[in-house]
C-alpha cells in the first residue's frame, strides 16, 4: 500500500522546498547590519542631530559608533573603511587629534583612494597643521599634477599662511583642469576677501552662489563681505538664506541680529536675538558669548560682544571694543558689568534690594579709567548703546561721583 500518488509526493516535496527558500530568505533580510553599517547609520543621525544643534542627543549615538567601528577593527585591522568611519566619528565628538590619526591609518590602507586623501588635507588645514598640510599636497601632486582638487586645497592652505601669490598660481591651474569645479570660485572669493580686494571677492562668491545655491558657506561668506562694505541689506539677503540651510547655525544667527540692528528693524533684532538665547538656553548653541553688534560712530568701529550668562564670577554683559575707523587699532574699551562690591554698600544702605543688581559703565584705555553710570537692574541694550556713543562723541561726562542712572 503506497503513501500517496507521485504526484502529491512530488506536490508536497515542491511545496517543503518553497518554504526553505523564503526561510533563508527570511534569515537574509533579518541578518544584522555589519558593525560598519550600523557604526554609519548612527554617525547619520547624530550629525543630522547636530546640524540641528541637538549636541546632547547626537553624543551618545556617537559613542556607542566608536565602540563599535573600535571592536569591528580589532577583527579587521587591515579594513581602511573602518578607519575612515571612526575618523569620522571622532570628528564629530570634537576630538580631532583622534580622528586625524584614525583618518591617516585609512590613507595608509588605502593610499589609491583620492576621497580619504582629500579629506585628511581638509582636516588638517583646519586644525591648523599648515606646514604639514602643504608639505603633503605637494608631495601628492608629483603623483597626479593634474588633479584640481589637490591644487584648490594647495591654495587654501596658502591662503591661511597669507602667501597670496603662490595660492592664485594654485587656483589659476586647476581653473585651467576644471574650470566647473565645485570649490573652485568659493576658493578664489575667500583669496580675495584676505587680500581686501572686496568687489572681485563679491564676484566670485556670486558666481559660486549661482552655481551652487544651497552653499552655505558661499551665502555666509557674501553676506560678511556685503556687511563690510555696509551695504547690509544685502547682506541680510544672504545671511537669511544661510540660516535657512542651517537652520540655528550661531554665526548666521549673530549676524542676523547685526544686521537688523544695522538697518533699525529693532522687531526682528530682537526676535533673533530670543531666538539666540533660546537654543543657548536649550543646549543646542555652544557659545554663550557672541558678537551682538557692529557699528560706526565718531571714527570708531566698534564690535559688541555680549555675555549671556551674568554672574559674580562673569561679571560683564557687553564689552564695547573701539577701534580705529579702519579697525586695526583698539583704541578704548567701555564695558557694562556687575559691581557686587558697591551693591553691597548699595543694600547696606537700604538702595538696592538683596537680590536686585547693580551694573556700573567703566571707560578703559590704557591705564586711564573712569566711571559714566550705574543701574538698578539690567538696562535695555538700546539704552546702553547710546550711552556709549555718547561716551566716544564727548557727548557724556564722567561722573565724578557713583551716582545711580535710574
Amino acid at each position: 500500500m503506497r503513501n500517496g500518488s507521485p504526484d502529491r509526493s512530488n506536490a508536497l516535496t515542491r511545496a517543503t522546498a518553497a518554504i526553505v527558500v523564503a526561510m533563508l530568505l527570511m534569515l537574509i533580510c533579518t541578518a544584522p547590519a555589519s558593525a560598519d553599517d550600523a557604526a554609519k547609520e548612527l554617525i547619520e543621525r547624530a550629525n543630522k542631530l547636530m546640524r540641528q544643534r541637538e549636541f546632547d542627543a547626537a553624543k551618545p549615538l556617537l559613542a556607542d559608533a566608536v565602540k563599535k567601528l573600535q571592536a569591528a577593527i580589532l577583527a579587521e585591522p587591515q579594513d581602511a573603511e573602518l578607519h575612515f568611519d571612526l575618523s569620522r566619528a571622532y570628528w564629530a565628538q570634537g576630538k580631532k587629534g583622534q580622528s586625524i590619526a584614525s583618518l591617516s591609518q585609512a590613507v595608509l590602507l588605502a593610499p589609491d583612494n583620492r576621497a580619504y586623501r582629500l579629506e585628511r588635507f581638509r582636516r588638517l588645514r583646519s586644525t591648523g597643521r599648515i606646514g604639514e598640510t602643504i608639505k603633503d599636497i605637494k608631495a601628492a601632486l608629483k603623483e597626479t599634477p593634474d588633479d584640481a582638487d589637490l591644487l584648490i586645497e594647495l591654495a587654501k592652505a596658502r591662503t591661511s599662511l597669507g602667501q597670496y601669490e603662490e595660492a592664485q598660481e594654485a587656483l589659476s591651474k586647476a581653473g585651467e583642469i576644471d574650470p566647473n569645479n565645485d570649490e573652485l570660485h568659493h576658493t578664489r572669493g575667500m583669496l580675495l576677501a584676505r587680500q581686501r580686494q572686496l568687489d572681485a571677492a563679491v564676484k566670485a562668491f556670486e558666481q559660486h552662489v549661482s552655481l551652487h545655491p544651497d552653499h552655505f558657506a558661499a551665502h555666509y561668506n557674501l553676506a560678511q563681505i556685503y556687511q563690510l562694505q555696509g551695504n547690509n541689506e544685502k547682506a541680510l539677503k544672504h545671511f537669511l538664506k544661510a540660516d535657512e540651510i542651517a537652520p540655528n547655525d550661531a554665526g548666521a544667527l549673530a549676524k542676523l541680529i547685526q544686521c537688523f540692528q544695522a538697518t533699525g528693524d529693532i522687531k526682528n533684532r530682537n526676535r533673533y536675538h530670543d531666538r539666540y538665547v533660546r537654543l543657548y538656553r536649550d543646549g543646542r548653541i555652544l557659545n554663550g558669548r557672541f558678537c551682538r553688534d557692529q557699528f560706526i560712530h565718531a571714527n570708531h568701529r566698534v564690535i559688541v560682544i555680549e555675555h549671556l550668562d551674568v554672574n559674580d564670577k562673569q561679571v560683564l554683559k557687553y564689552v564695547f571694543f573701539a577701534y580705529d575707523k579702519a579697525g586695526t587699532a583698539l583704541l578704548q574699551k567701555i564695558t557694562l558689568g556687575l559691581s557686587p562690591l558697591y551693591a553691597k554698600v548699595q543694600i547696606a544702605q537700604g538702595k538696592l534690594r538683596p537680590g536686585q543688581r547693580l551694573y556700573h559703565l567703566e571707560w578703559r584705555r590704557q591705564r586711564e579709567y573712569r566711571s559714566y553710570a550705574m543701574y538698578y537692574g539690567e538696562p535695555a541694550y538700546d539704552k546702553i548703546r547710546q550711552k556709549v556713543m555718547e561716551v566716544l562723541d564727548g557727548r557724556a561726562k564722567p561722573e565724578t561721583s557713583l551716582g545711580v542712572d535710574r
